[in-house]
């Protein structure tokens, strides 16, 4: 079984084969999480299999320690704790050790499939690095430094999964691109927070198409017309100035309260330099 973090697809319905996924090992418990630890490559991400809101993923940067001939829990400082914080708030859930790809960057894919077309309303490139949570990234529409090669990449993985998960409405699927290949990070069958996002960027209804769709409506019915001139940004808004003693360090677990929309014309380095302006306004 092909297995994203949110569902599983049935293998037969990816013809020409699964896309590419980080190497992914399941546990149950913490022995077998050390064991685990023991050979998976690093760096890795340990995280929940279904993970509830809040909940954050731990990314371990520490050498093969335990390719040192050591299996105890000495020589993964920390792992155990970890281990027995998720278990504690899930006891019957499975936890996911995850290869991290270090240094990829990282994109997304919004789309509405009424179960036979999938429409994509946009994809989005990512400027922090992939590992950053999604919501506190700030991520540029449509993509501004992908290859055509990865665009269609993203391209082809999006329709393959929608159909797969047999989706009607909308599903967000997130991806990490390193040396031209482009790995599947998770694909959620729902709304994403970046749908909005999109719409207003594009001046189209796209919330209430999938509703349509969802209720019976077919792609077909409705006349997409997107109109962007330049680049939209996605800017987080943080709230730490109003909580002085947060860790205010990026990583898997988010830590914005918001976000804004901030346009941009096309040219690259006024792009930039406007996007972290403006965030510097906000923070």
């Amino acid at each position: 079984m092909y297995t994203t973090r949110k569902r599983t697809i049935p293998p037969g319905s990816l013809r020409a084969g699964p896309p590419h996924q980080p190497s992914t090992s399941p546990c149950h418990a913490t022995h077998q999480s050390l064991a685990l630890d023991g050979c998976a490559p690093r760096p890795k991400v340990e995280t929940f299999e279904v993970v509830p809101g809040g909940a954050p993923g731990k990314r371990d940067t520490r050498q093969k320690a335990a390719r040192q001939g050591k299996g105890t829990a000495e020589a993964v400082p920390g792992l155990v704790d970890q281990v027995l914080d998720i278990l504690q708030l899930m006891p019957d859930n499975r936890i996911l050790i995850d290869h991290f790809l270090d240094g990829a960057i990282e994109a997304e894919s919004d789309s509405i499939c009424d179960g036979e077309m999938v429409r994509i309303i946009g994809i989005m490139e990512h400027i922090e690095p992939a590992g950053i949570h999604s919501g506190d990234s700030n991520a540029v529409l449509p993509p501004f430094d992908l290859s055509e090669n990865v665009i269609q990449q993203i391209r082809e993985h999006t329709h393959k999964i929608a159909l797969a998960l047999k989706t009607v409405g909308l599903v967000n699927i997130q991806f990490a691109i390193k040396n031209e290949t482009v790995y599947v990070i998770e694909a959620n069958p729902r709304a994403s927070r970046t749908v909005p996002f999109i719409a207003k960027a594009y001046g189209e209804p796209y919330v209430n198409w999938a509703t349509k769709v969802m209720l019976g409506a077919k792609l077909k019915d409705f006349h997409f017309k997107p109109h962007l001139d330049g680049y939209a940004i996605k800017v987080p808004v943080f709230s730490f100035a109003k909580f002085p003693n947060v860790d205010k360090s990026l990583g898997p677990e988010m830590k914005s309260t918001g976000e804004a929309i901030y346009y941009q014309g096309s040219e690259g380095s006024v792009l930039q330099a406007g996007v972290w302006r403006e965030v510097d306004v906000l923070e």
